[in-house]
């Protein structure tokens, strides 16, 4: 197959015998035939077609399914899964793109103490699931018997009103503490790579810092923020641990009720096809929302942009990314530490724990590096050539491979293995 691709060449202006790149007149070097690698496109179709024929199912499943659960479902339940939904991943996207981008700016763009340290800090809650992390908030927010209202009524003496972590409010506070690493990590590799004279020129033309921020940095970051944007909202649909732990609804939530519950195979495919298409017009929203551009900078003179002097707001902006550290790292790892140390000084969990190494729990051990390893290394291998044609050979086709592989990463694990067990 073989696509006709132009190449675009920033005409070159001599100046003091200087060679400076224009930024923004642009002439028409040449057009190019690229030979795209028949191996390559096979690779990449049969990994979207495996990605596929779950999805194919749900909807076939959907489709056929008898009109009385479409019914019973539309008459009860549809309309709030989908409300209840689509508020959570607008709400958790939006509180990890504004906790990411802050954190990024903070360690990458200030004069912000131990900001070295804070980069590894601020990405290290991707190792710890949202389930985990919500357990760890339970415990020491809720209401009744949570560590924090105990320590507060024997400090004050009498009972103290706390927020209930449970409901929308608990799942948007929780999931976004353990999302934003995604939006983090790339906003903050979009800033160590971004050129002082952008930011210069900005200030040159009577731009104050505020201004430059919202009208050139943020929009220079943008491929990276919509990026990490769409990894939280896929997310979020997939997510299930968590939002039934905090006794919020969503279609995950409900799939997995009416699969492990009552085992009822047409509203669980009703439920999921609408899952589908919602992830879909997600990434519609985000291929609508980068257009066509293409954000590139000149390598040539790069240098780092200056870092911002917080000056007298250095004090409030350690304790904000601190308070971040807490929520997000400091307080699970503690808490889970500290759980571990009770448990090893209890004579009858050593004896369980004895016991159960006697059956196995070696295996167990092993089982779980095992397979996740052998998971890792697959979804790389399997990426790989979708990732290829999409970069190197961007059009129609790539664009329609590359959006059918993400699309089952809103998918609920469960979901999927059942597809293929109901396939094959």
């Amino acid at each position: 197959m073989v696509y006709r691709q132009k190449f675009y060449i920033p005409a070159t202006i001599h100046k003091a015998g200087k060679s400076l790149q224009s930024t923004n007149t642009f002439s028409l070097h040449k057009i190019k035939t690229i030979q795209v690698s028949p191996r390559l496109l096979i690779a990449a179709g049969l990994v979207a077609l495996f990605v596929a024929i779950p999805l194919v199912y749900i909807f076939i499943r959907a489709i056929g399914a008898e009109p009385e659960a479409w019914q019973r479902l539309l008459q009860t339940r549809i309309w709030e899964l989908l409300g209840n939904t689509l508020l959570l991943t607008l709400s958790v996207t939006s509180g990890a793109l504004i906790t990411g981008v802050s954190m990024a700016w903070f360690t990458e763009r200030t004069d912000l103490p131990a900001r070295k340290i804070f980069r590894w800090l601020l990405a290290m809650p991707l190792a710890i699931p949202a389930y985990i992390g919500a357990i760890v908030h339970l415990t020491m927010l809720r209401p009744r018997g949570g560590y924090l209202p105990q320590l507060l009524e024997n400090i004050f003496n009498r009972e103290v009103f706390t927020p209930s972590p449970f409901g929308f409010w608990g799942a948007t506070f929780i999931l976004t503490f353990f999302t934003y690493p995604y939006v983090y990590l790339l906003s903050a590799a979009a800033f160590r790579s971004l050129h002082a004279s952008l930011e210069e020129a900005a200030r040159t033309l009577g731009r104050n810092p505020l201004q430059t921020l919202f009208q050139v940095t943020l929009p220079a970051l943008r491929p990276g923020l919509t990026a990490g944007a769409l990894l939280v909202a896929l997310d979020i649909l997939a997510e299930y641990g968590t939002v039934a732990l905090l006794r919020y609804e969503t279609f995950s939530s409900a799939i997995f009720v009416q699969l492990s519950g009552r085992y009822d195979r047409a509203s669980a495919s009703v439920l999921s096809g609408i899952l589908v298409a919602l992830a879909i017009l997600i990434l519609w929203s985000e291929l609508r929302l980068q257009g066509q551009a293409r954000f590139t900078q000149m390598e040539s003179n790069w240098r780092p942009a200056p870092l911002f002097a917080l000056g007298k707001w250095r004090i409030p902006s350690l304790l904000i990314v601190l308070g971040v550290v807490f929520a997000s790292l400091l307080m699970p790892a503690g808490v889970l530490l500290v759980w571990s140390i009770q448990a090893l000084l209890d004579p009858q969990t050593l004896s369980t724990l004895f016991y159960t190494g006697s059956q196995g729990f070696g295996s167990y051990i092993w089982n779980s590096l095992w397979s996740s390893g052998l998971a890792a290394f697959i979804a790389v291998t399997l990426s790989l050539p979708v990732a290829l044609l999409a970069v190197r050979y961007p059009n129609r086709f790539s664009q329609v491979i590359s959006r059918i592989c993400q699309v089952g990463y809103a998918i609920p694990g469960v979901v999927i293995a059942l597809s293929l067990v109901f396939i094959s």
